[in-house]
């Protein structure tokens, strides 16, 4: 698993994230908030996320990436759906009715 998806590998560390657990067709890495399984079967590799982000709480996506996808590819539609959440997040800081308070 480490040879054969490193880039899609180094790009999740790359995050902030820790390997774990490695075995011959799964791969688990973790940080405090966010959690990544990726197991291939079936001819396929299949990423699992699970975090956490203030004001949206708990988020879970899944991919399924046919064998010989390339890894670019992968990187995208992760980083994609990442940056969809994050405009997620700051729409929903942006629409805090109670963004005004200060509590210092």
């Amino acid at each position: 698993m480490l040879g054969k998806y490193g880039q899609v590998i180094d790009y999740l560390k790359s995050g902030g994230v820790s390997l774990q657990r490695v075995y011959k067709d799964c791969v688990l890495l973790s940080s405090k908030s966010m959690t990544w399984h990726l197991d291939y079967a079936s001819n396929n590799l299949e990423v699992r996320m699970k975090g956490f982000m203030p004001m949206l709480g708990e988020i879970n996506k899944k991919w399924i990436f046919p064998d010989r996808y390339p890894q670019q590819k992968m990187i995208q539609e992760i980083e994609d759906y990442m940056d969809w959440q994050m405009n997620q997040f700051q729409k929903a800081v942006k629409n805090n009715p109670y963004k005004h308070l200060n509590y210092n």
